[in-house]
């Protein structure tokens, strides 16, 4: 699982009710969707986490980020972009 350049995975969503509060405005799922953008990131790669688990191959995470540009509520679309570097 070696790459020259970052990997960057494109996502867009609506988000739904269980993503928001009482208020309709987004709260904590941003870790819940760094980790679907692990999975994905490494079933990109070939290495779909059963492989992983199987193989007892681990990935150490070493730093992650999350940046809102603006409020996000009920229904509103989405575009995640996720970089990941190995």
């Amino acid at each position: 699982m070696t790459g020259s350049g970052p990997h960057i995975r494109r996502e867009t969503r609506r988000i739904v009710m269980s993503e928001v509060d009482v208020s309709q405005i987004h709260f904590s799922t941003a870790y819940i969707w760094m980790d679907r953008g692990l999975c994905e990131w490494v079933a990109d790669l070939g290495w779909p986490f059963t492989r992983l688990l199987e193989e007892g191959v681990g990935i150490p995470i070493v730093d992650t980020r999350c940046r809102f540009d603006q409020r996000i509520l009920l229904d509103d679309m989405i575009t995640k972009i996720g970089r990941a570097h190995v």
